[in-house]
């Protein structure tokens, strides 16, 4: 009888030791599995964050890449995105058939995500290759809610938060005076001070110094310019929403509301705006405001782009500043980064139409965003009144305008452009 319980007691012995090799052998396996994923997703994020990109997130599941990231790096998004795809491809941490998924994100807030597969972005680098096969292979959209969850429980890279620039910004006005004086024009160079403070939240602060006026009264003085703190939001199904509290141009201070809802992957939208400003004036000493110039401003708008020559139509409809009832109608026309657009605007005491440009300033690659860099800013702006520059139709600006933050990263727009961006340095 103790031979025979001997023997079981062996045999349980020898069953235990083996279950117990066995788990040690799968839970080898899967933390050696999870390692590798985890620094797969640890090396492509420091890749990212080390060229320059802030907000850097990255998850490596199997053969899936999701990286969300912001691009202050370069002047154009289309190519932060393609200098991205060039990090990733080069990095050898993904097999070639990965699927890989980026998100551009603009003050820690994301707008647009990038689909495609890293098998074909290779052969596209390849001499001879079909850049119509290769568009078609990529998928851009504004709705992206289920990936987004994958990634932005991680852990952020590079963050942008209290980062500042110095951004010199160059500025034109003119129009047609009086017979003495036929032409009457005012230069100026603006710096801003700028910084992002939280997800969403930004300040930014203008000096103007003239360089030339014989077109305003005040254009003489150092003045300041647009100071202004700035909330970005972004909602369920395409809506975004922007605040901004303070002093803007036409000697304005206020607040102003703005809401935006896309359609048909950002090809169509509608939106409204509401402000409420009154009237202050610098004169070098101190600051006055007028509290009989407050006016209450409300406009609604419709966009509509047509994709094959990223031409966009433009309504705005309602009461301008001065409480002018009018009616704006823009038409636009990217052409990657150059914009120029022609406009008519008819209010109850004036037709006025003219044109409007912008065109990059270099350079294409900035400094790296650290607690502090100066920079040219991004285009120079000009727009024509064909009647000078009359009060009626006319509107503050605060420089964070949903509708020309959106055109840049419009989907149909980067499909365009990134295409030229990546093949532009093989």
């Amino acid at each position: 009888m103790v031979k025979i319980f001997s023997g079981r007691s062996n045999f349980l012995k020898r069953r235990i030791i083996v279950l117990c090799h066995f788990l040690l052998l799968v839970s080898g396996i899967q933390y050696h599995t999870f390692a590798q994923e985890t620094n797969s997703s640890d090396s492509i994020s420091r890749l990212i964050s080390d060229g320059g990109f802030e907000n850097v997130r990255a998850v490596v599941d199997e053969s899936k890449l999701i990286v969300a990231f912001e691009n202050r790096r370069y002047r154009s998004q289309a190519r932060g995105l393609a200098e991205v795809l060039k990090t990733i491809s080069n990095s050898g941490c993904l097999e070639e058939n990965a699927e890989i998924y980026l998100i551009l994100l603009h003050q820690k807030v994301p707008i647009v995500m990038v689909n495609l597969v890293l098998k074909d972005y290779q052969n596209f680098v390849k001499p001879e290759s079909d850049d119509i096969l290769f568009s078609d292979s990529i998928y851009i959209t504004l709705e992206f809610e289920s990936v987004w969850g994958e990634i932005k429980s991680a852990e952020p890279l590079n963050s942008s938060n209290y980062k500042s620039d110095i951004v010199i910004i160059p500025q034109f006005r003119a129009q047609f005076g009086k017979f003495t004086h036929p032409v009457e024009s005012s230069i100026n160079l603006i710096p801003e001070y700028n910084t992002s403070l939280s997800k969403g939240l930004s300040f930014k602060a203008q000096v103007i110094v003239p360089l030339y006026n014989d077109l305003d009264e005040e254009g003489d003085l150092v003045r300041p310019g647009i100071i202004a703190l700035n909330q970005f939001v972004r909602l369920k199904d395409d809506v975004f929403f922007d605040v901004t509290v303070g002093c803007f141009d036409k000697n304005r201070a206020g607040g102003n509301f703005e809401l935006k809802k896309y359609f048909s992957n950002g090809r169509l939208s509608i939106g409204a705006n509401v402000g409420y400003t009154t009237d202050y004036s610098y004169t070098g000493v101190a600051t006055d405001y007028l509290v009989d110039e407050n006016y209450l401003t409300a406009l609604l708008s419709a966009d509509y782009r047509y994709e094959p020559y990223d031409l966009t139509g433009r309504v705005q409809a309602g009461n301008f500043l001065y409480n002018e009832l009018g009616v704006r109608c823009d038409l636009l026309r990217q052409f990657r980064e150059v914009t120029i657009g022609f406009f008519v605007l008819a209010t109850e005491s004036e037709l006025n139409g003219g044109f409007n440009f912008a065109i990059p300033i270099p350079p294409r690659k900035y400094t790296k965003p650290k607690y502090f860099r100066v920079r040219p800013s991004e285009k120079f702006s000009y727009e024509y009144r064909a009647k000078g520059y009359p009060t009626s139709g006319t509107m503050y600006n605060t420089e964070n305008e949903l509708f020309m933050l959106m055109s840049e990263y419009n989907p149909d727009f980067l499909r365009r452009n990134i295409l030229f961006e990546i093949k532009k340095y093989y």
